[in-house]
């Protein structure tokens, strides 16, 4: 073998390989934007606690988001009145968030807090993603966040 077919050799594979890393990065990719919609933001209507406890925005006119950056791999929204973010990873069904964080403004009424608090703190972690239709629920090891658009 000359030097010549070594280095077509090499470079061909080498193409190759990058060509089939950058197809399943765009599977990977399309299959992230279809799960969690980037760009569109869903409301929390609810999330309960493994110990059974229930939250639900305290007035009708709170409505908790939640919005996916798939560019970022970021999550972010508002709780009631503060805003909250986190960065998340996705591998097939399963969202892992760590980072999060929040804004830290007083809200009113007084019960928004146990709310915002509870909210927040639960989001880290590992959750499954369940999506059905206009619905979605993320089940984690501490709370499920059912969401709706």
């Amino acid at each position: 073998m000359t030097y010549k077919s070594f280095i077509k050799i090499g470079l061909a594979a080498f193409v190759a390989l990058n060509m089939s890393g950058c197809f399943v990065n765009l599977i990977k990719q399309e299959y992230k934007d279809s799960l969690l919609e980037d760009e569109k933001q869903w409301y929390v209507y609810k999330f309960t606690l493994k110990d059974g406890r229930e939250f639900e925005p305290i007035w009708k006119e709170a409505q908790s988001t939640m919005s996916f950056d798939t560019e970022e791999n970021r999550i972010f929204g508002v709780s009631v009145c503060n805003n909250y973010f986190a960065t998340f990873a996705l591998k097939g069904k399963k969202l892992k968030l760590s980072a999060t964080g929040a804004s830290r403004r007083l809200c009113h009424p007084s019960e928004s807090s146990g709310y915002e608090f509870w909210f927040v703190r639960s989001l880290e972690g590992e959750f499954v993603v369940e999506k059905e239709g206009k619905e979605m629920r993320l089940k984690g090891e501490h709370a499920t966040y059912y969401l709706r658009k």
